[in-house]
């Protein structure tokens, strides 16, 4: 059984050919190389308290460092390419109005499973259990694994 609450494959804060360029070359010579990754509290969730909680908190990384660019873009390809080999049934959400990653979707389709389910959620963003709503798609989720459990 996989549930997935997140967007996967591809990020939605574009970067620019010159940028993926940099990093591709900053990851092979100096991997540790850092740039502001420009998330904000307000890109993930519509809950006031948690954006500034999440903006506030010193353990959350502002920087991008250039190999975790590079691995990042990677495993979201492999993890579209590898989508139709899917068979465990899958349970996902998706924000519609996320801006930090986008491709959700098309790794649903693309997912083999037999058994999936996709929960679109109009205007969430991206931490859908740390939206207001978090305890409807909590419950989507506890019901989807207890009527997968038997």
């Amino acid at each position: 059984m996989l549930i997935c609450r997140l967007n996967t494959a591809t990020a939605a804060l574009p970067a620019s050919g010159a940028k993926v360029a940099v990093g591709k070359i900053a990851s092979a010579i100096l991997p540790f190389m850092g740039v502001p990754a420009g998330i904000k509290g307000k890109d993930l969730t519509h809950d006031e308290a948690r954006a500034k909680a999440y903006d506030a908190d010193p353990l959350v990384f502002k920087n991008a460092n250039a190999r975790w660019f590079t691995e990042t873009q990677a495993a979201q390809t492999r993890a579209l390419a590898k989508a139709p080999s899917l068979e465990l049934p899958l349970f996902m959400v998706l924000g519609t109005s996320d801006p930090v990653v986008s491709g959700g979707r098309e790794f649903f389709d693309s997912a083999g499973s037999k058994d999936k389910k996709l929960d679109v959620r109009q205007g969430l963003l991206h931490e859908v259990l740390n939206e207001p709503e978090w305890p409807s798609i909590a419950g989507a989720m506890a019901d989807w694994m207890l009527a997968h459990s038997t």
